[in-house]
């Protein structure tokens, strides 16, 4: 299976939030269907990740698997299908296989009409399980018709709609912490202590970004608290000219500024080994270029 997991994002659903134990058992129910499963949430509310959980729970009976994100999805099937083993004459459980589309709103049209063959030819009596992820509910693609609606309805059989961070508010704290530690261990850091006037503005805020947002704050949280700076001065530390005192807020967006723009000049661009320098994931990253209005032309992702 081809994975492109990240490192500091988390590798299984945390909360205690009611949402969240909902969320769990209709997994537990999709691992045991044989039909197609659709994936969907805002932006960072980890429909990838509930997507591998499900796909590893079935990858247990060894069957041939593909993850790939939805803008590479075409052409790479042809490819995939002819490392298939050799079929069987009847379309069978053992000629069956599992494709995990990562960002379906992405599939290209003719991606979508190679996939819509796939599913209703089933050449040489191969069996096709597709589980994918969707930003959103699609509807806006479906009434634009930049999305086949016959394809929708045989992909999304069943659907799980992954709720935002603001509607399971109560995992917030959690989330926190384990994004701080996270950080922390990649930083070699210790990790501080999280003052409650804080916890109560993360239980206050509405979280638009989700997941995304919680890790940037974390990052920020890091920076404010001087824990970044004081153990890496010479490489972090940003030093205002003399007799000059920016405000706090200005000062750390010009350090978070001058830190990604050294780190993408250093990887030539490369998002990835930016992320992972940085210790942020690559969503993260993503947004805070986006937030920082950074160069787009010395960006790119590899």
């Amino acid at each position: 299976m081809h994975s492109q997991g990240n490192k500091y994002l988390p590798n299984k659903l945390i909360g205690v939030s009611k949402e969240v134990k909902q969320v769990q058992e209709q997994i537990d129910k999709l691992i045991s269907v044989n039909e197609n499963v659709l994936i969907y949430g805002e932006p960072g509310t980890e429909t990838l990740l509930v997507a591998r959980t499900i796909l590893q729970k079935i990858q247990s009976r060894n069957l041939p698997c593909l993850e790939i994100k939805g803008d590479q999805l075409e052409g790479a099937l042809e490819t995939w299908l002819a490392a298939w083993p050799v079929p069987t004459m009847t379309a069978s459980a053992a000629n069956s296989a599992l494709l995990l589309i990562d960002g379906l709103e992405a599939l290209s049209r003719a991606g979508q009409q190679q996939l819509w063959m796939l599913l209703n030819e089933k050449p040489q009596n191969r069996l096709l399980r597709v589980l994918s992820t969707a930003w959103y509910d699609m509807s806006g693609m479906l009434s634009r018709n930049d999305f086949r609606q016959d394809l929708f309805q045989a992909l999304s059989i069943h659907s799980l709609r992954l709720p935002a961070l603001r509607e399971r508010k109560e995992d917030v704290p959690m989330l926190f912490e384990f994004f701080l530690k996270r950080a922390c261990d990649h930083l070699r850091l210790p990790i501080p202590t999280v003052p409650f006037d804080l916890i109560m503005s993360l239980l206050s805020h509405d979280w638009p970004g989700n997941l995304i947002e919680l890790e940037s704050c974390v990052c920020e949280f890091l920076l404010q608290a001087n824990v970044v700076a004081r153990d890496r001065a010479d490489e972090w530390q940003a030093k205002p000219a003399e007799g000059k005192i920016q405000p706090l807020p200005a000062a750390m967006e010009e350090l978070e500024r001058t830190l990604i723009q050294q780190a993408l000049a250093q990887f030539n661009g490369s998002q990835r080994k930016t992320a992972a320098a940085l210790g942020l994931s690559e969503p993260n990253l993503r947004y805070r270029i986006k937030k920082l209005g950074l160069n787009k032309k010395m960006v790119y992702s590899y």
